[in-house]
């Protein structure tokens, strides 16, 4: 989960449910954890504007357990691997239950979480807050960083970063990386209107927060 506030991007929480992805009991587990608001780490709590379930492994389960909830904006997300894919290519929607499914570019994603993580991020870095109970730990971290290495592919005159898995035992699972890429490309598809919308009710949030330390102070 990633809140995209000013002036950072803050990692709010990263979970993994343990089971089999085929298992109602899981699915019902992930419900019950998009249903509940999540502390921010300036001081407040705030519930999440998108969801999305990566489709790629067993999209028609995955279908089934985002169509009843569009209402919530729940999607379905799948990784374009193409050369050049743009971070967010479109929505359409999949059979065989016309669910939403929105098209990130995996490599153009990959390249903008590392840009955002460096120390000159720009206007706004990606920031994890230094509490491993939010899920930030050493297994995160090495899964978002030592997974997967670049490479430059030319196609004709053009040239392109490409990622790809880093092969051997010891290498870390890539999950935190799909993880936060997903909440990149969700990003993209925020428009500008829900943007201020939901700035607002951040700062609305901070300044509540602000008032009550004055009180107490």
């Amino acid at each position: 989960t990633l809140e995209f506030g000013e002036p950072a991007i803050y990692g709010i929480h990263y979970e993994e449910i343990a089971g089999n992805a085929r298992s109602k009991v899981v699915w019902e587990k992930l419900d019950k954890a998009t249903r509940r608001a999540w502390p921010h780490p300036l001081g407040f709590d705030l519930v999440p504007m998108r969801w999305g379930v990566d489709s790629g492994y067993i999209p028609e389960i995955v279908q089934k357990f985002i169509v009843p909830r569009h209402g919530r904006n729940f999607s379905c997300c799948l990784g374009a691997r193409t050369l050049g894919a743009p971070p967010y290519g479109g929505t359409r929607r999949l059979p065989p239950y016309k669910a939403k499914t929105m098209t990130f570019g995996a490599d153009a994603l990959k390249s903008e979480l590392f840009s955002k993580y460096a120390d000159d991020g720009g206007p706004q870095p990606i920031k994890f807050p230094a509490v491993t109970h939010a899920g930030f730990d050493e297994f995160f971290f090495s899964g978002l960083f030592e997974s997967e290495a670049a490479e430059i592919v030319r196609a004709g005159r053009s040239s392109f970063v490409h990622y790809e898995k880093i092969k051997g035992p010891a290498v870390p699972r890539n999950e935190p990386l799909d993880c936060v890429c997903g909440c990149l490309g969700l990003r993209h598809t925020i428009r500008d209107s829900d943007r201020a919308i939901y700035a607002g009710l951040v700062n609305r949030a901070r300044l509540a927060r602000e008032e009550d330390e004055e009180d107490e102070g």
